[in-house]
Formats: structure tokens, C-alpha cells, sequence
């Protein structure tokens, strides 16, 4: 089974030190920001890992990758694999609605509505990807 190393890896010290200890525990892809928020902001890390890394340990960017900056990520980063939702958010089916009231507190979660993979949003990542 392949073994992917979660974000938890963003919140280490010496991320150097921390790639070595990862690829260590065998794991065969890290899933990373660059110990950022969103992937955009790590991209000069990521490529340092991926350099660093020299094919032992799949560096894998995840967290803000959507249709409009993955080509810029590839390119800026090097990386060949993405961590992405690739979803779209759809209107509930539910008939009944109670409004002004949430299950989710006040969070501003939404009650008539989900999100699901939207696979035009998929081919479209991997046509702009396949243009690099």
C-alpha cells in the first residue's frame, strides 16, 4: 500500500531535517504546503524539497490548488503529483427547508448545499497540466 506523509509535516522545525525524518519512516509521497497556509505562499520551499528530496520520497503540494494557479505551482515547483479537492459546490436536494436556523451553529456552515467532485474542473487541471 502506498503511504502518503499528512500536512502535519508543515508544522515541523527544520523542515530539511524533517524531510530526512520522513523519508526515513518510508513513507512514498509527502503531502505539503511549504510550511504555509496555501501552496502559493510555499512554492520556493517545495522546490527545495523536491530538490532535496532527488526521487526517494514524492513531494506532493496541497492546500489551495485550484484550476487557476496549478500551471504556475507545476511550473514553480517542479512537482509532477497535486493534492487538490477539485470540487464544485452543488445546491441540496433536500425538498423541506427551515431557514433561519443552523445546525451548524454559527459558523456560517451551509445547510442546503454540498460539495461534490466536479470532473470538468478535474480534466480541465490535467489538459493544463499536460500543456507544460
Amino acid at each position: 500500500m502506498s503511504v502518503t506523509f499528512h500536512r502535519a509535516y508543515d508544522m515541523c522545525k527544520d523542515p530539511f531535517k524533517g524531510l530526512e525524518d520522513v523519508i526515513a519512516t518510508g513513507a512514498d509521497r509527502l503531502l505539503t504546503a511549504g510550511q504555509k497556509n496555501r501552496v502559493e505562499e510555499g512554492v520556493g520551499l517545495i522546490n527545495q524539497l523536491i530538490r532535496q528530496a532527488d526521487k526517494r520520497i514524492i513531494i506532493m503540494p496541497g492546500s489551495g490548488i485550484n484550476l487557476s494557479n496549478i500551471t504556475q505551482i507545476a511550473v514553480r515547483t517542479g512537482a509532477k503529483e497535486f493534492h487538490l479537492t477539485g470540487r464544485k459546490v452543488i445546491d441540496s436536494e433536500m425538498v423541506y427547508r427551515k431557514e433561519n436556523i443552523s445546525m451548524g451553529g454559527t459558523s456560517g456552515i451551509p445547510e442546503f448545499s454540498r460539495k461534490v467532485a466536479d470532473p470538468d474542473m478535474i480534466r480541465s487541471i490535467i489538459s493544463n497540466l499536460k500543456m507544460i
